[in-house]
């Protein structure tokens, strides 16, 4: 009798399959080593205290945010901030807003005219941009050395109109160039004369343009050249504009603000809340 070959299979096959086999164990391995070696970045832990206020007017209207804790120190060029709303002005008609504020992305964009005003003369008007929220208190580097008149621009020059553009300009209250630690202020206020945390670029106190000036202009922006002073709706974004949507205006004690702060490193959302807008003044 004959004696019948009992292999299942030839031993090269078996050779290929154990190959395939070991490459596929040293794959699972190595991919299972590399999520170990590539870590995430953490998460940074802050509480906000964040006010939005609308009067009509520039002088009390104004968004805050104050760090009252942070689990360490944070860049705001590691941060974005997203705000969104929407409302019904009339029955059928709703308007949303709402904005991005991205570290290092240019979002003020204001031309202030000056000729003539209270004997100023300018022969080339300033063009006001940079990144809005600005940044006071704890964390925003130079404290104590701003020039006298607040403006965006800030150092050691001399003040009012004669430092803009010259010696001892900074940015470092521009979001994305300080950090938030405990008692760090982050603020915007509509284009105006004078305000509680913004001041206009020469402090001249009878600017007739802007927002909410005068009785004919609230909640609204003046926007015609009177005194001497011009400011654009259509091409101007100041800095309330640029953290809550060229339509905040529309916003009225009683509606609602989304926000939230993104970590971008994580990719984690640090802090978000829905901030009633107030009215009252300060």
């Amino acid at each position: 009798m004959k004696q019948q070959n009992e292999n299942a299979i030839s031993p090269v096959v078996g050779v290929m399959l154990m190959l395939v086999v070991v490459i596929i164990i040293a794959a699972v391995v190595s991919g299972f080593a590399g999520g170990l070696v590539k870590t995430t970045s953490a998460a940074p832990v802050i509480t906000l205290d964040v006010h939005i206020k609308n009067s009509g007017s520039f002088a009390t209207s104004y968004f805050t945010a104050e760090v009252t804790s942070v689990s360490a120190p944070i860049r705001t060029k590691d941060l974005e901030i997203i705000t969104s709303w929407s409302k019904m002005v009339i029955p059928g008609q709703v308007v949303s807003g709402g904005a991005v504020v991205t570290p290092g992305v240019t979002n003020v964009n204001v031309t202030y005219v000056t000729e003539n005003v209270v004997g100023q003369s300018v022969s080339s008007p300033p063009l006001w941009q940079y990144v809005s929220p600005q940044g006071d208190g704890p964390g925003v580097g130079m404290n104590g050395t701003e020039v006298s008149n607040g403006t965006p621009y800030e150092g050691t020059g001399a003040s009012g109109m004669s430092s803009i553009g010259t010696n001892g300009i900074t940015n470092y209250t521009w979001f994305g160039n300080y950090n938030l630690q405990a008692g760090t202020l982050m603020f915007a206020q509509p284009f105006g004369a004078t305000s509680q945390y913004m001041y206009s670029a020469t402090d001249v106190p009878n600017f007739t343009v802007g927002y909410g000036v005068g009785p004919a202009y609230t909640y609204l922006y003046g926007t015609d050249n009177v005194n001497g002073a011009v400011f654009s709706s259509a091409s101007s974004v100041d800095q309330m504009q640029a953290v809550l949507g060229k339509n905040w205006f529309v916003l009225r004690p009683g509606d609602t603000v989304n926000m939230k702060v993104v970590h971008i490193p994580s990719g984690k959302t640090i802090w978000q809340g829905t901030i009633p807008v107030e009215g009252s003044v300060i």
